[in-house]
């Protein structure tokens, strides 16, 4: 089956000189990497995450203070630059 990708042109001459380093059509070269990608299943691949930090327990005289701290707590203290990366 034909199909036009519009790839950027740093990415098209990257895998042109890879298939053509290696003797492979670029048609080859793209369904072999095509296919090892689709074939990976997701729980495996390394998705890009939000950053995240360790948050110290905090313990008072009564116990743990963590009940205290709210979502809305935590990220004004990140926006106030108190946490520190």
């Amino acid at each position: 089956m034909r199909t036009t990708i519009d790839l950027p042109n740093p990415l098209f001459k990257q895998i042109k000189a890879r298939a053509a380093l290696q003797g492979r059509s670029l048609k080859d070269l793209m369904t072999e990497i095509l296919q090892a990608e689709l074939s990976n299943p997701l729980e495996n691949r390394k998705l890009k995450t939000k950053k995240t930090i360790e948050i110290p327990i905090i313990r008072g005289e009564c116990g743990p203070l963590m009940a205290f701290l709210t979502n809305s707590k935590i990220e004004s203290l990140e926006d106030d630059d108190h946490v520190r990366s």
